[in-house]
């Protein structure tokens, strides 16, 4: 397996900056997505067909007030036509195009192997191919495929599922599941050249 990639130098110079990482793009298809991988989630089999861009960041990462280790979703410019010109240059000037997704990781959230290689893993989940009703991939008139986030499968809070069992969501039932099992990935696996 290639080794998981060094921080950019730049983070460990300046605050609150964002820097594009196409090292950990290549790092993430390897491991995650290249099907002779130990560590491929066939989850993230569509992503073949799609750009990734990797953004590593020292800067704090907030939805709705609470810290993340990371954000991964469709690439989505918003804001009045001047911040989306400058978002899209931006872009464009980073990797030379415009990207499907984009996977945005916090390096201060850094925790050793096992912790990178669940975050990356967990966000490029959510790096989807949108479905139709019945679950099968949607695709444009040119036949190529409708990109999508997806979202988290249960939302819980702390205390629901003590409070009214796993039977309060289908995703409840599953997680319920899968915490009884074993976990997948072991420590074992996580076996990467030196940097």
């Amino acid at each position: 397996m290639l080794p998981i990639p060094a921080i950019p130098p730049i983070l460990m110079q300046r605050r609150d900056w964002t820097v594009p990482s196409p090292e950990w793009e290549e790092w993430a298809r390897a491991t995650f997505v290249d099907s002779e991988s130990d560590l491929c989630d066939p989850r993230l089999a569509h992503l073949q067909a799609a750009t990734v861009c990797f953004l590593l960041t020292n800067a704090s990462i907030k939805v709705k007030g609470e810290r993340k280790a990371g954000l991964g979703g469709v690439w989505k410019p918003s804001g009045e036509p001047h911040s989306k010109a400058q978002r899209v240059q931006q872009m464009v000037e980073w990797i030379g195009m415009e990207p499907d997704f984009v996977v945005t990781l916090d390096v201060d959230s850094f925790q050793g192997v096992r912790d990178i290689c669940r975050l990356v893993n967990h966000e490029l989940a959510h790096c989807g191919q949108a479905e139709d009703e019945h679950g099968s991939p949607r695709f444009d008139l040119k036949g190529e495929p409708l990109w999508s986030t997806v979202p988290h499968y249960a939302e819980l809070n702390e205390g629901d599922l003590a409070r009214w069992g796993a039977e309060i969501t289908p995703g409840g039932r599953t997680i319920v599941r899968e915490l009884a099992a074993p976990p997948l990935i072991t420590d074992a696996m996580l076996r990467f050249d030196a940097v």
